[in-house]
């Protein structure tokens, strides 16, 4: 027993004294508590997963299959016992760390950080790109503009503009197609050549 006074005790790894709350708990040993610091205990478990990643991988998927139906039953009765503790848990995280979580989709869905979307904003004087309003006076963020089939940033827009783009389906050629149609039917259909008159005599 490592204990070396009322409160503390020395770690088996790292030698040093700790606070006994630093120390797991173990029911088989005489204290009741691991010869390891939580530290080193941590730091042990790590590098054992890193070292038998594939023998532990095989493991669970082996342990999965033979326990399918008990493990699956298991996570329904547990979703429906917290199912009102786990929304209200998220709502709260949600609206505490707001920020913390759209930057951190940020990355995960565009690859790019906080730095990068500022840059990018502070290019275009936090404005959309494509009709120039301000992110001010918008009710929401500026949508980050990407290429959905290489999923690069293309830039910043309003919602307006983005669902625009979009609905075109990012074709350029459906987008020259309504302007040469909004240049042609503009004054109505079935004044369409009034306008053609008056550009060739212009």
């Amino acid at each position: 027993m490592a204990i070396v006074s009322l409160n503390r005790k020395k770690c088996s790894c790292c030698k040093e004294i700790k606070n006994l709350s630093d120390f797991y708990g173990k029911s088989t040993t005489k204290d009741k508590l691991c010869s390891y610091c939580k530290v080193c205990d941590l730091a042990r478990s790590k590098a054992y997963r890193e070292k038998n990643k594939e023998k532990l991988k095989e493991y669970s998927k082996k342990y999965y299959q033979k326990n399918k139906a008990i493990l699956k039953e298991k996570q329904k009765l547990y979703a429906e016992k917290t199912k009102g503790k786990t929304i209200d848990y998220k709502k709260k995280w949600r609206e505490e760390n707001s920020e913390k979580e759209y930057f951190y989709n940020l990355k995960g869905k565009y690859g790019i950080t906080e730095e990068q979307l500022e840059h990018i904003k502070n290019s275009f004087n936090y404005s959309c790109m494509i009709c120039g309003i301000e992110e001010k006076d918008l009710e929401r963020k500026l949508c980050i503009d990407h290429n959905h089939t290489n999923n690069q940033v293309r830039g910043v827009l309003c919602s307006s503009c983005n669902l625009g783009i979009g609905n075109f389906k990012d074709d350029i050629n459906l987008i020259e197609k309504a302007i040469q149609y909004l240049d042609q039917y503009d004054v109505g259909f079935f004044n369409k050549n009034i306008k053609k008159l008056k550009r060739k005599k212009l």
